[in-house]
């Protein structure tokens, strides 16, 4: 499946793809450091890891929004 993916897409359509999954958990880490929060480790590509002051707290209000 992957392959096929790679084959529809083709070189610059997924680096186009890369791209804008990059910006997004870019723009993610952004907001979370704007909040006080703290970003574990740069460089990322689409994973961010977010240390928090209290995680019960952030799950709790995670879960108002999840559907």
């Amino acid at each position: 499946m992957a392959a096929m993916y790679a084959v529809y897409h083709g070189p610059s359509g997924l680096k186009d793809i890369a791209n804008r999954v990059h910006s997004l958990a870019t723009a993610f880490a952004d907001a979370v450091e704007a909040n006080g929060h703290s970003v574990v480790s740069r460089p990322f590509f689409d994973t961010v890891a977010v240390k928090v002051a209290n995680a019960d707290a952030v799950l709790a209000k995670v879960r108002v929004y999840s559907f």
